[in-house]
């Protein structure tokens, strides 16, 4: 991915960045996007959308429409419309190192915490 990022929010006085992620049981929103089939463009869109498409995901927009607004900014014929079910957003602290997690398909977002991580 390119590093720029999509959409940027103050919170609490430091700046986060939006994450997509699913929490619907089954496929999983960011374990589907996670593969090889699509270009860094598409990667960087589907993991931070835009200013609309976070917008539309906040505001509990249906799995259709998202699709359509997503299909509209780029090519997606590796993904499908039940894919956009359940999405969420998850602020993450600008430049803050992050990874989605799964478990059945339900997927969480993990902010890496040097307290909580061991290294070998």
């Amino acid at each position: 991915m390119s590093g720029r990022t999509h959409r940027i929010c103050r919170i609490d006085g430091t700046e986060q960045v939006a994450v997509i992620f699913s929490l619907g049981m089954g496929g999983g929103y960011s374990t589907k996007i996670n593969t090889n089939i699509f270009t860094p463009e598409q990667m960087e869109f589907l993991t931070f959308g835009d200013r609309k498409f976070i917008r539309m995901i906040e505001n509990r927009e249906s799995a259709n429409a998202l699709y359509v607004y997503a299909s509209s900014k780029l090519p997606l014929t590796n993904i499908r419309e039940d894919n956009f079910k359940d999405l969420y957003i998850h602020w993450v602290p600008r430049g803050k190192m992050f990874r989605i997690t799964m478990q059945d398909g339900c997927e969480g977002v993990e902010v890496y915490n040097p307290e909580r991580w061991t290294a070998a």
